[in-house]
């Protein structure tokens, strides 16, 4: 498993490891509940994105900046930071951006379904 996680592009296993304390089942749990709880989030992040709810669009991205941060999902981190900035008018376009998190967050989910699910 630890290959699979490894393999993982975005994920930086080797830091979600350390975070872990090395425990390889306990960062697998982390990654379960990661999916478990924020799996849906893309389709969530695209609905707010369509409806204009900024106030909960700066919810979920919140949230993903602290939960990805502690897995290792370091892409997933910047670009929901970057969704932050945008919403607080730092940056451009909260839109794109929280399109662009979607976009990413789906990959990883869908690479970590696979890389938890394996049976080799």
């Amino acid at each position: 498993m630890r290959h699979r996680l490894a393999a993982i592009d975005g994920l930086d296993s080797t830091q979600g490891l350390l975070i872990a304390r090395n425990r390889l089942e306990f960062y697998a749990r982390l990654l379960s509940l990661f999916l478990e709880h924020h799996a849906d989030d893309p389709r969530r992040l695209r609905q707010l994105t369509q409806d204009g709810d900024t106030a909960a669009l700066q919810g979920v991205a919140h949230a993903l900046k602290g939960v990805a941060g502690n897995i290792g999902a370091s892409r997933v981190r910047v670009l929901a930071e970057s969704v932050l900035a945008a919403l607080h008018g730092e940056a451009q376009d909260a839109n794109s951006q929280a399109l662009g998190l979607a976009d990413e967050l789906e990959q990883l989910v869908r690479q970590l379904r696979h890389a938890l699910d394996s049976d080799e």
